[in-house]
């Protein structure tokens, strides 16, 4: 992240030995300017407020919101006014 600085970050709430939620902080401080994305398969309102408070943009349910993932990555790539 530190050589290429995303303009969006998504993390999976469950990764591989450090969960989304705990690695979200460090993208925010690291990337304070992008877009931070957590996708997950357990939609719970806690993981949601949990997701949020550490520093998400926005919390997609993978399993059944791909459209609204992908409207936000798309808008955010086309840029302000576009």
């Amino acid at each position: 992240m530190r050589t290429h600085a995303p303009g969006i970050v998504v993390l999976d709430l469950h990764l591989r030995g450090e969960s989304g939620l705990a690695f979200a902080p460090r993208v925010r401080r690291e990337q304070r300017g992008a877009l931070l994305i957590v996708l997950t398969n357990e939609p719970t309102e806690r993981h949601r407020r949990e997701a949020l408070a550490r520093g998400a943009d926005h919390f997609f349910d993978k399993s059944k919101d791909l459209d609204g993932l992908l409207r936000v990555v798309a808008s955010a790539s086309a840029g302000p006014g576009a």
